[in-house]
């Protein structure tokens, strides 16, 4: 029988997974617009595209918005799992949960923008195209807190020993290519749900596979 201590540390731990997932399809069904449009395709292209995708939109980005739910419990428990390491980490775990933080606020931006698509209709060609710029570039804005989440937390995990050594070089490599957040965002998320399974295992008897 599992202990209820145990149990709110396994849901803890089991939310990073939750988030990832979510927010990974959620993201997914509102459609990789980079696959049929660029910034040179017609307003009236773009709009239609939009409408022909509206409840896929609506549903990814509800979808998008229970996983951060979900990723703010997650850090949390970083937060609380990060402060029990040994050595002088205050600074690193500051640094670690407010990126996690940063990182939520910024996905929340991507959703709202979604959210916008969802009510375009053709005589919005323009707002349309408008939006699907400001898409565009936003993917930009994941870099600096993701980076600042995942770096942190690495150095945790490989000075101090708060993760296992493998899970914060993981966590370097997924650092560096945020610096092309179109393919480091995804990846973000794989490390995010990797930390989970990792704090999950660490929180029951099976720690000693993951040390």
């Amino acid at each position: 029988m599992v202990d209820s201590d145990s149990a709110w540390k396994w849901m803890g731990a089991g939310s990073g997974l939750l988030a990832a997932v979510l927010i990974f399809i959620g993201f997914g069904l509102a459609g990789d617009y980079g696959d049929t449009l660029d910034t040179s395709s017609p307003a009236t292209e773009i709009a239609k595209f939009y409408i022909s995708r509206s409840d896929q939109i609506e549903l990814g980005s509800l979808i998008g918005l229970v996983g951060l739910i979900s990723f703010f419990w997650f850090l949390g428990y970083v937060r609380a799992h990060l402060h029990a390491s040994e050595g002088d980490v205050e600074w690193l775990m500051s640094v670690a949960y407010g990126g996690g933080l940063l990182s939520i606020g910024v996905l929340l931006g991507a959703i709202l923008i979604q959210l916008a698509t969802h009510s375009v209709s053709l005589a919005d060609a323009q707002v349309a195209k408008t939006l699907f710029f400001l898409q565009w570039n936003y993917v930009w804005l994941f870099t600096p807190p993701m980076i600042a989440m995942t770096l942190a937390t690495s150095v945790l995990a490989i000075r101090f020993r708060a993760l296992p050594l493998w899970v914060g070089w993981v966590g370097v490599a997924v650092s560096v290519t945020l610096l092309m957040p179109w393919i480091g965002v995804f990846l973000f998320l794989a490390w995010t749900l990797v930390v989970s399974v990792v704090l999950m295992l660490k929180s029951t008897k099976l720690q000693k596979y993951v040390r």
